[in-house]
């Protein structure tokens, strides 16, 4: 069993995550469609459909990480597994140029990478974990809520620095190849 507040910054975290991607996804259809196109994982007459899918999958994560617990981690563990699984295949593929879908939809030309998938992996196994160790049964204190909060913060903004290298990284490698 996890302590509490470890337990409820993965399961925040994981519904904090997957909100803030959907939420990027239902902004643009469009434009999420044609990443999804480009990742070539299925026919392209499914591409809008799918786009349609993904964001209700993460909200749906996200809502039931916030209100099941458990069985919400686990839908989000198996959300970031799969996205790695997509990513890997498509690198393996030779397809590292297409548009991660991750950052502004081609704006910021992030592509496809190892860290990627990494990251995912790692996040996947973190949910995974904690879906299946549950939580003890010791009651949240007031300092844990404070522990929670802070943690949260500091984990939204490591991740964030983690894709602003993931940006950088792409933008040397295109430099390097011209």
């Amino acid at each position: 069993m996890l302590d509490p507040a470890l337990y409820d910054v993965v399961r925040l975290g994981c519904a904090i995550l997957l909100l803030a991607g959907a939420w990027h996804k239902f902004s643009a259809p469009a434009q999420f469609a044609e990443v999804v196109a480009g990742y070539a994982i299925a026919p392209r007459r499914f591409a809008k459909p799918l786009a349609r899918i993904v964001p209700l999958a993460e909200a749906a994560a996200a809502a039931a990480a916030i209100l099941l617990r458990g069985p919400g981690l686990a839908l989000s563990a198996a959300l970031l597994g799969g996205y790695a699984l997509v990513l890997s295949l498509n690198i393996l593929r030779g397809r590292a140029h297409v548009d991660c879908g991750c950052h502004a939809f081609g704006r910021r030309a992030v592509t496809l990478q190892w860290p990627m998938v990494a990251r995912n992996v790692a996040l996947a196994a973190v949910a995974s974990v904690a879906a299946l160790v549950g939580r003890s049964t010791r009651p949240v204190q007031p300092l844990d809520v404070l522990t929670i909060v802070a943690s949260l913060l500091v984990l939204t903004l490591l991740y964030a620095s983690f894709d602003e290298f993931l940006a950088l990284n792409s933008k040397s490698e295109a430099w390097r190849q011209a």
